[in-house]
C-alpha cells in the first residue's frame, strides 16, 4: 500500500510528481475523489473534517494558502499538541512562501512562551518532494513496525 497523505489548501495540486496517494483533506481509507463522492455518510451525517477523519491520515502536505489553509494547519498542529490526535508528519510545502510565518512562529510564539521549544519539531518546511516522500515512508514504516510488535 502506497503511503496516503492529507493535503491542507484549496490550491494544492491535483497529484504530486511523486509515488503517493494524495488527496484533499482526506484520510487514508479514501483515495480518489470519486471514491469520496460514492461513499455515504454514517448515520446520514458526514464526520467533521477537522476531528473525524483527520485521525486517519498518514501525513499532512499543507500547500500555500489562505486563512482557511491557516486554519487548519493550526488546528492539526493544535490536535497533535494536545495530543487529541497521534503524532504525524506535518510537512509544509514551500519554504519561500512560509518563511515569514515559521519566523512569528519562532519570534513570537515561541520567544514569549505561547509555545514550547519542542511544539517546533511538529512540522517541517521544505521544498524537496524526495524529503516529503522520505518523511512519509518513514512514519508508515515505524507506525506498521509498532502494531506488530503490539500483537507479537
Amino acid at each position: 500500500m502506497t503511503p496516503s497523505a492529507t493535503m491542507l489548501s484549496s490550491t494544492a495540486p491535483t497529484a504530486l510528481p511523486v509515488d503517493i496517494s494524495c488527496s484533499c483533506l482526506m484520510p487514508i481509507m479514501f483515495n480518489t475523489s470519486a471514491q469520496i463522492q460514492n461513499s455515504p455518510p454514517t448515520n446520514g451525517i458526514q464526520p467533521n473534517r477537522k476531528t473525524g477523519v483527520l485521525p486517519y491520515a498518514n501525513a499532512f502536505i499543507v500547500f500555500p494558502g489562505g486563512f482557511g489553509t491557516l486554519d487548519e494547519l493550526f488546528e492539526v498542529l493544535t490536535l497533535v499538541q494536545t495530543q487529541h490526535i497521534k503524532r504525524r508528519p506535518i510537512i509544509l510545502i514551500g519554504t519561500e512562501y512560509w518563511d515569514k510565518l515559521e519566523g512569528f512562529i519562532y519570534d513570537k510564539l515561541l520567544e514569549n512562551g505561547a509555545i514550547k521549544k519542542k511544539d517546533l519539531k511538529l512540522f517541517t518546511i521544505t521544498d524537496d518532494i524526495s524529503e516529503v516522500v522520505a518523511t512519509i515512508d518513514k512514519f508508515v514504516e515505524e507506525k506498521d513496525r509498532f502494531k506488530r510488535k503490539k500483537f507479537i
